[in-house]
């Protein structure tokens, strides 16, 4: 075993082009909760939980903010939504003014048909209240609420003329409660595309590829889309055949017919990908590994951790080597690393000490250092199993793959309230959905708890991205924008910690909400470079989702408060017959899930799920609130 202490490395040539790597300044002040000082000010360390890190509010694109400010941001949205519910009728009027004139209509006309404005001056009320919410500068927040309302109703009032013209051959009157919900979609598009466009994301990048994708992915995506529909159509039609008294339908198109095309697609890659999916090669070259592991503070989780990896390293005979990397830890970490590197058998080992905080950072320091085939990045506070690398290393005789994972479960010592929680959410979201995805070559995400890679290709890439959240799932789109496979292989098993306060668990889900915009910032050209379905599908659909959720809460607020003063604002009777069809398929596909992989004690906590879906929307909610506006002059910083 040896040691050595190493700055950040130097930047590895990007492939084809530069793919410039996202670096944080000093950091200056930064508080939560109103109250707890929790990060770093001009190199004092001030008091903090032990799991705050300088990765949980990247300085450069966010702040953290109280735990007081989202809840504001909700009182302030229902009232002011209650104090609307009056002007409703004559903001109706003024509204059908200028779609007259769009439209070609008479405003009299536009009105006999009656309805409602639905969620229209909701949804503008809504980027009123996020632009005076925003971090940035006064003058950055009115441009925002300028441009925002100005896109909204432009965007809005386009939408409603195509409903009234076609309104006779087949889409909804705008004021119906279909053509409601379509505005509020459209609105939704246009609140995404605005954060999108003037909040403060990482630089987009160009990734070029090097190998041609097979066009069976794509092929077998259609297929599945082909059969989605016509299963969906059957439905609709036996539910009108045989069903059409119950309130399951309103007016068709964005019914519960769209659910089960949604629902059909998933289950139909799902099942392609468990029967078309390539298998392992049964022989190939003796590969090198190396493991990967960044810590910071993790002097209580890394022995163990160490220990697991020696066992798997044993079966593997040698060519085996684990980098630990200690990003400036106060704690006894390093001296963890050393004693048990010392007492590993199979494996050898070296600590690392990189002084700039931030996990990415600690890994490209790792990985200047790394000359393996192969690297295996794992979390400190993750348990390998001894198969380990009999599962994850024959992939990589197959020279199209370039990544690979596997299931992070729980560990014992998750707390009894979350662990089925999280059991549930794993299989449902890697089990399944990345399972699915991985049919059409299109998964978007390696976990940074188990994620093996081609150790050239990350090089070559220019590493892992700094000063940003996502960095594992930037750096797997990158590795597929290349061209090369992701595989998610359920026989990759590890075992992870799971955070043990809500606190904690708050602060993770916010890094990973916010990591989500990060990756897109990074690689929205993958989808008009059309690298593969990854890019044309999955990213944008994962953006809409995300974005869905962020502002879910907001809009459940708004919508409750609303309905009990004028229930015919809102056609709730149907959304609420519709999101509740949703959301019963869905559990019920989780609780499918639990049984097939014999997760039998998690079952009972299935309807729990929906509390944690809600909690989960509230975190995204408050990352939105935490993300810097662009300046005024970006040069200016």
């Amino acid at each position: 075993m040896t040691e050595s202490r190493d700055n950040p490395p130097p930047e590895p040539e990007a492939v084809r082009e530069s793919v410039a790597l996202v670096r944080a300044g000093p950091v200056e002040v930064v508080s939560f909760g109103g109250a707890l000082p929790l990060a770093v000010r001009h190199g004092q360390a001030l008091t903090r939980p032990h799991w705050w890190s300088a990765d949980t509010v990247p300085e450069a694109f966010a702040v953290p903010r109280a735990v007081w400010v989202a809840p504001v941001f909700l009182a302030l949205f229902v009232g002011l939504s209650a104090a609307l519910v009056p002007l409703l009728d004559d903001l109706q009027e003024w509204y059908v003014e200028p779609l007259a004139v769009i439209s070609g209509k008479e405003p009299a006309e536009l009105l006999a048909q009656g309805g409602s404005l639905a969620f229209r001056p909701f949804l503008a009320l809504l980027i009123v209240l996020l632009s005076a919410f925003a971090v940035g500068s006064w003058s950055g927040r009115v441009r925002l609420a300028l441009f925002g309302l100005a896109f909204y109703f432009a965007s809005i009032l386009l939408v409603d003329a195509v409903l009234v013209w076609f309104s006779e051959s087949w889409t909804p009157w705008p004021f119906a409660p279909v053509g409601g919900i379509v505005a509020g979609i459209a609105g939704l598009l246009v609140i995404v595309t605005t954060v999108f466009m003037r909040y403060l994301l990482p630089d987009g990048i160009r990734v070029v590829a090097r190998r041609r994708r097979s066009r069976t992915y794509l092929l077998v995506f259609l297929g599945a889309v082909a059969a989605a529909v016509v299963l969906a159509v059957a439905f609709g039609l036996v539910r009108d055949a045989y069903f059409d008294g119950l309130h399951v339908r309103f007016i068709g198109g964005l019914d519960s017919t769209v659910v089960i095309f949604l629902l059909s697609l998933t289950i139909l890659l799902y099942v392609a990908s468990a029967t078309f999916e390539h298998t392992k090669p049964a022989t190939g070259p003796r590969l090198s590994v190396a493991f990967l592991i960044p810590a910071y503070n993790e002097g209580s989780h890394l022995g163990e951790c160490i220990r697991a990896i020696d066992a798997a390293t044993a079966r593997h005979v040698e060519g085996c080597k684990l980098y630990v990397v200690d990003n400036g830890s106060t704690d006894n970490t390093a001296a963890v690393a050393r004693e048990a590197l010392a007492a590993c058998e199979a494996v050898e080992g070296e600590v690392l000490t990189c002084a700039a905080p931030g996990k990415a950072r600690a890994l490209n320091a790792g990985l200047s250092r790394i000359t393996e085939d192969v690297v295996i990045r794992i979390d400190a506070d993750t348990i390998v199993s001894p198969e380990l690398l009999e599962t994850v290393m024959p992939w990589f005789w197959d020279e199209s793959v370039g990544g690979v994972s596997g299931l992070p479960m729980p560990n014992a010592d998750t707390p009894r309230w979350l662990s089925p929680l999280r059991i549930a959410e794993v299989y449902y979201g890697v089990a399944f959905l990345r399972v699915a995805q991985g049919a059409a070559d299109a998964v978007m995400v390696m976990p940074g708890m188990i994620a093996a890679y081609r150790r050239g290709l990350v090089q070559e890439l220019g590493g892992f991205a700094e000063g940003i959240n996502g960095e594992d799932a930037d750096i797997t789109m990158r590795i597929g924008r290349l061209g090369y496979r992701i595989v998610t292989d359920l026989d990759v098993r590890v075992l992870t910690e799971v955070p043990a306060s809500v606190a904690h668990l708050r602060e993770q889900r916010q890094r990973w909400a916010r990591g989500l915009f990060h990756m897109a910032g990074r690689n929205m050209s993958t989808i008009w470079m059309r690298q593969g379905l990854r890019g044309l599908w999955v990213l944008p659909w994962s953006i809409f989702n995300a974005s869905r959720r962020t502002l879910m809460i907001p809009i459940l607020a708004c919508a409750g408060v609303v309905e009990l003063l004028d229930p015919s604002v809102f056609a709730l009777r149907e959304i609420s017959v519709v999101a509740g069809f949703l959301v019963g398929l869905q559990l019920v596909v989780i609780a499918l899930l639990l049984l097939a992989y014999r997760q039998f004690a998690a079952l009972p906590f299935v309807p729990a799920f929906l509390l944690f879906r809600m909690f989960r929307a509230y975190t995204a909610f408050e990352t939105l609130l935490t993300l810097r506006l662009k300046p005024a002059n970006p040069g200016g910083g």
